[in-house]
C-alpha cells in the first residue's frame, strides 16, 4: 500500500486541480504508471569475522579480494590482513573488510 498526503501548502501535485480551496470531493486518488523493481538478492553468511584477524593498511579498492564478497563500505575498510598470530605474509593473508555484519546480508 502507499499513501500520499499533504497536511500544508499547494496540494495541487496531489489534488491534479481537481478542486479549489476546501475539497470535499473523493478523498482517495488513482496513482498509474508505477513500476516497482525487485532485486534477487539472496541472504549470504560472511565467510569470516574480523576479530580473527590482525589488520594492516588499506587496500586499493574496497572490493579487493575478501572486500568485494561482503559490500565493505569504503576502501578505508578493505585493509590487508592475516590470521591472529601470524605473519603479515602468510598464506591465508588477503584484503578483508574490518567491518563485517555477524548475521546474514543480501548480496
Amino acid at each position: 500500500a502507499f499513501v500520499v498526503s499533504n497536511w500544508e501548502g499547494d496540494d495541487s501535485w496531489l489534488r491534479k486541480d481537481r478542486c479549489t480551496g476546501s475539497c470535499s470531493g473523493k478523498a482517495v486518488q488513482t496513482i498509474s504508471n508505477i513500476s516497482i523493481t525487485t532485486g534477487a538478492g539472496k541472504p549470504v553468511k560472511p565467510s569470516y569475522k574480523p576479530e580473527d584477524y590482525t589488520f594492516g593498511d588499506h587496500c586499493a579498492t574496497s572490493h579487493d579480494d575478501m572486500c568485494g564478497s561482503v559490500d565493505c563500505p569504503s576502501v578505508a575498510h578493505c585493509r590487508w590482513s592475516w590470521p591472529n598470530g601470524k605473519s603479515f605474509d602468510d598464506p591465508n593473508a588477503a584484503c578483508r573488510c574490518d567491518v563485517v555484519s555477524h548475521g546474514y546480508y543480501y548480496h
